[in-house]
């Protein structure tokens, strides 16, 4: 099982590990602290760009935290993979910045937004990826869940238990957004393989 690779090679622990401590650190500020990094609507657009990364990585109470450093422990047992610390933050930015991109876009309604869950769907699409060019069998099964759990989300919204747990109403627009960053962020880092496949070949992405 893929699972197992986890004793091979640490380094996926070891990012998932360092963004919790980051996440637990940013929790010691208080309410104060987090209304300076959420992702708020017009403080973005009067010039507080930061916002739109920061948002992702403060939350609404200690539930949402607990929950999210669980998305990121699951993370890290379910898909092993060898990347560098450099790679995984470049994952954590890109993901990121696209899902607030996505919501000062079409969700002009959104004042303010919290939390990490639409960069951990992001983050378990490129695992599923991940683990299907391993050859592992969960691979599909596993995506099957996450859509399944999207489309109910689009039709149903979010689950009541979650929500209750994080304290605050939750985003489904969010996770949707997130998973939507790692298809394109995939297809991107297809093409720019294809056409530097004279150079290299690697794959890595």
């Amino acid at each position: 099982m893929i699972i197992d690779r986890w004793f091979e090679d640490r380094r996926a622990a070891l990012a998932c590990m360092t963004t919790a401590l980051l996440i637990g650190a940013l929790s010691l500020g208080g309410e104060s602290l987090t209304e300076l990094l959420r992702y708020d609507r017009s403080a973005i657009f009067a010039g507080q760009w930061w916002r739109a990364l920061s948002g992702h990585l403060v939350h609404a109470s200690v539930g949402h935290t607990l929950l999210n450093v669980a998305g990121l422990v699951l993370i890290a047992l379910l898909f092993p993979e060898p990347l560098p610390l450099w790679r995984w933050a470049w994952r954590l930015l890109i993901l990121s910045l696209g899902i607030s991109a996505l919501m000062l876009w079409r969700l002009p309604e959104l004042g303010w937004y919290v939390g990490l869950s639409g960069t951990l769907h992001g983050l378990f699409v490129l695992g599923f990826w991940w683990l299907f060019r391993q050859g592992d069998k969960l691979a599909p099964l596993l995506l099957i869940v996450l859509i399944g759990k999207l489309v109910w989300e689009h039709f149903n919204g979010p689950i009541t238990s979650n929500e209750a747990l994080v304290g605050v109403p939750v985003l489904v627009e969010a996770h949707s957004y997130g998973a939507l960053c790692a298809v394109i962020y995939l297809a991107l880092a297809r093409l720019g393989a294809r056409l530097s496949a004279p150079r290299t070949n690697t794959g890595d992405i």
